[in-house]
């Protein structure tokens, strides 16, 4: 908790929000990749989003005033937010009818899927967060509310384009989720099932981390053991989980 106002936490929020923007990054490029021959227009348009949030991930490192950090922070990753979601609606089908983010109280179907698909990681990152001895309620990006696990929201940032987003697109474009098996706001069972499967399996999948490859749940595990390293000056810095591929 003291270290939420120190140049430690600055640090932190610095690499949670960099590691997220780069996330978005690195995905727009591979879904723009995958179109060049099928999609060249969007595939363009897609690459292009990618060269502005590059621009937009250096201010970060710019932000080195504490006292308005968190500010600062949220606002570069709320410029980011806005190209990636542009982006989204370019590799979401049309009868989606995919407009933009929308949290709470979302009524159509990939904002929904959206929000189901974060409360599964949302739970894995808990425990990470558990597992390592941390305080969930003890954030340095969120501000802290009572009742509020601001730390599992600072620590989930990095993974939700890789395990959520990823495999929401992926369901609708290969057509294993379609727009009419949502009825009237809500999402069915059958639907509920297919990405909860679809991320549990994310989550089980071994990618590029370091040196090895790791499942991406153990991988969650090791960020929130190198957050609780860093507070305790047991490593020079703490490193955003990345995927560039």
């Amino acid at each position: 908790y003291l270290e939420a106002d120190t140049k430690i936490g600055l640090d932190l929020s610095r690499e949670f929000i960099r590691g997220k923007i780069l996330n978005q990054r690195y995905l727009i490029i591979n879904w723009a990749k995958n179109r060049t021959r099928t999609q060249p227009e969007n595939s363009q348009r897609l690459f292009e989003i990618a060269e502005t949030i590059d621009n937009i991930v250096t201010e970060v490192e710019d932000v080195h005033i504490i006292d308005d950090a968190r500010v600062r922070l949220m606002n570069i990753e709320a410029r980011a937010a806005s190209y990636y979601w542009d982006a989204v609606s370019l590799v979401i089908p049309a009868e989606f009818e995919f407009k933009g983010r929308v949290t709470r109280g979302a009524s159509d179907p990939i904002n929904m899927m959206l929000n189901y698909g974060y409360g599964i990681l949302y739970s894995e990152v808990w425990s990470a967060v558990n597992m390592a001895g941390l305080d969930p309620y003890a954030g340095f990006l969120h501000t802290d509310r009572p009742g509020r696990p601001s730390l599992v929201l600072d620590l989930i940032e990095e993974f939700r384009q890789q395990v959520v987003d990823r495999q929401i697109v992926k369901l609708v474009n290969l057509q294993q989720i379609q727009s009419e098996e949502v009825v009237q706001g809500e999402l069915t069972p059958e639907v509920r099932r297919k990405l909860a499967s679809a991320i549990i399996e994310r989550l089980d999948q071994k990618v590029q981390f370091h040196t090895s490859k790791v499942q991406i749940k153990n991988i969650i595990v090791r960020q929130a053991w190198a957050v609780s390293k860093f507070l305790k000056r047991e490593s020079a810095k703490y490193t955003p989980f990345i995927l560039r591929w």
